[in-house]
């Protein structure tokens, strides 16, 4: 996983925020090419969304934020 780390923390991270999002990511036996696939589009794409309806609505707009994905399983 050191390579992931080192891709994330290129991305303008701080090293260990990088390695708390790898390790977050690096679940359920997933390959290091898995938690890259599943990291990427949220860093990339949903993240700035979520982040763009939080400030919209901060500045006095509305905003509505749908965001669909897998969902884990809890243990009870």
């Amino acid at each position: 996983m050191g390579e992931a780390v080192d891709e994330v923390a290129g991305w303008r991270t701080p090293r260990s925020r990088a390695r708390r999002l790898i390790d977050a990511y690096h679940q359920d036996g997933r390959t290091p090419t898995e938690v890259r696939a599943a990291l990427v589009p949220d860093y990339l794409f949903a993240l700035p969304t979520a982040r763009g309806a939080l400030a919209h609505a901060a500045a006095g707009g509305g905003a509505r934020l749908l965001m669909i994905g897998p969902a884990r399983r809890t243990r009870h």
